[in-house]
């Protein structure tokens, strides 16, 4: 609660000098300067019907959650969320891998493992910019496939996941909601 007032406290002095800012930067006047500066609150108070909604359907401490992560991270993310390996785009988001488990490995990597019929597949990521950023070192089933497991129709998914996965781009990870 003193965050969110701290917050409203730096908005309101920085939103006074911004004005200032771009009236003598840009030379704009004061009607788009009031748009500039009230297109955020408007789209809130607009969004804030539809975050009602989704908070009754899946609960007040996700909605706050998603909107905090969101709020720190850019456009589509992964994350960890009740043991699966889920990718978010907007509210929205899909598991992608059940019942994961991390595991620090050390020198900034780390694995992640997640159930297959038989044995784990494992995804190790090497972490970069002061382990904001992981980027995808190798995945693999362990144990290894047979070269006639690899050629069944199921390695044949297992590699075409693989591939996807390996053309990803880096994940920027996010620091971890406290609940």
């Amino acid at each position: 609660m003193a965050g969110s007032g701290l917050v409203i406290i730096a908005r309101a002095t920085t939103l006074s000098f911004l004005a200032i800012k771009l009236q003598q930067s840009f030379g704009l006047g004061p009607a788009m300067i009031g748009a500039l500066l009230g297109i955020g609150p408007l789209v809130g108070a607009v969004a804030a019907p539809f975050a009602g909604s989704l908070s009754d359907r899946v609960g007040r401490k996700t909605v706050l959650t998603l909107t905090y992560i969101g709020t720190g991270c850019e456009g589509p993310f992964w994350a960890i969320r009740d043991g699966n390996f889920v990718a978010f785009d907007g509210a929205a988001y899909r598991v992608q891998m059940e019942n994961v488990t991390l595991e620090d490995i050390g020198s900034h990597r780390v694995s992640m493992s997640s159930p297959l019929p038989k044995g784990n597949l494992v995804t190790t990521f090497s972490l970069k910019h002061d382990d904001t950023v992981a980027i995808i070192e190798g995945i693999r089933p362990v144990p290894d496939f047979t070269p006639e497991q690899w050629a069944s129709a199921y390695g044949a998914q297992m590699r075409q996941a693989s591939e996807t996965l390996r053309a990803s781009p880096s994940l920027v990870l996010c620091p971890a909601s406290k609940s």
